[in-house]
């Protein structure tokens, strides 16, 4: 049975540009977002949050779909894309910012979740490389549900 609250959704960000040995090369990006979206248990360990964000390009939709150990991460709006987190498991898409698209690959490094219908905590520490430039995520996202806290 499907059960939805409103949640309080932030994201926080730390990206940098790496060489080929994996070194950060600059200085990195650092990015952090809040919003209300809902986070939904779909029952039987999966979760879903849904959120919407402001970005210079125009809005964009954002899902995280939450099983077991990985997640699935989808876009749409004023950029779309799709990737997949399974710790050690590349996965190669797409990322979209009309009109252009790049090819990306994904290479997960840690991938932790704790998820409740209270409270979904995520880390991520990912390698990708988008129109062949390589760098380096660690992106920390929380939802809080305000029904349950």
């Amino acid at each position: 049975m499907e059960i939805s609250f409103q949640a309080d959704v932030s994201v926080r960000s730390v990206i940098s540009d790496i060489d080929g040995a994996g070194l950060q090369v600059g200085e990195p990006e650092r990015a952090k977002s809040s919003s209300v979206g809902t986070l939904t248990d779909l029952g039987g360990g999966v979760y879903r949050i849904t959120y919407t964000e402001s970005t210079e390009g125009g809005e964009v939709n954002t899902t995280l779909e939450i099983e077991g150990e990985g997640l699935t991460l989808k876009r749409e709006g004023a950029l779309s894309s799709q990737m997949r987190f399974r710790e050690g498991e590349e996965y190669k898409t797409l990322y979209s910012v009309p009109p252009y698209s790049f090819d990306m690959v994904i290479l997960p490094r840690r991938v932790d979740i704790s998820a409740s219908r209270a409270r979904i905590d995520i880390r991520l520490v990912y390698d990708m490389t988008v129109g062949g430039v390589a760098r380096r995520v660690n992106m920390r996202a929380s939802a809080v549900s305000r029904g349950l806290n």
